[in-house]
């Protein structure tokens, strides 16, 4: 390649590596709601373990209202007495 040819493709290169930089540097970060990083979660879950995004759902609403009670064992009643 000579150098005329080499420094214009520099040029070209530099001038594609400013025009993607400008596009990346204008868009705008998209906000996602918590419902659906949820949604994402669940179905990343069930496709992981293979099991029915609905499952997944059903199980971390039992967890969740009974996680209550893994803190009622008979130590946890007597620290919370002292507390």
């Amino acid at each position: 390649m000579t150098e005329v040819a080499t420094r214009n493709s520099d040029q070209a290169l530099s001038s594609g590596q400013a025009d993607q930089e400008t596009l990346i540097m204008s868009k705008k970060l998209r906000q996602y709601s918590n419902e659906f990083k949820a949604k994402v979660a669940l179905a990343a879950l069930a496709a992981r373990f293979e099991v029915h995004p609905s499952m997944v759902s059903q199980w971390k609403r039992e967890l969740l209202d009974n996680a209550v009670g893994i803190f009622e064992s008979s130590s946890g009643k007597a620290a919370q007495k002292s507390l």
